[in-house]
């Protein structure tokens, strides 16, 4: 049986950010705290509050946990992708670990 990930349209639109932001770093020669090579996306979960509210929580490896320009370039198009996509807003938590 194949592994299917969750969340397809999330996963891309994070593959899509992922993408943007090596953009611009290349573009500014500045790293911003992250191993280029190995960076990928590991996890996607949703979360539903006591009170309802959804929200998912991105992790995304091979970053440095601090890395405050790309974790905005990647909540920034994540959030206009799924706004765009559904006309819903959505919360979202980026977190980046080595």
């Amino acid at each position: 049986m194949k592994n299917e990930k969750k969340y397809p349209m999330l996963r891309n639109l994070v593959e899509e950010a992922i993408e943007v932001a090596r953009e611009e770093s290349e573009r500014t020669k500045d790293r911003m705290g992250v191993n280029w090579a190995n960076l990928r996306c590991v996890s996607i979960k949703r979360c539903v509050d006591e009170d309802g509210i959804e929200s998912f929580h991105i992790l995304i490896e091979e970053a440095s946990p601090d890395a405050n320009e790309f974790i905005q370039i990647v909540h920034r198009h994540v959030s206009d992708g799924i706004l765009l996509l559904t006309s819903q807003v959505v919360n979202l938590e980026v977190e980046t670990a080595w």
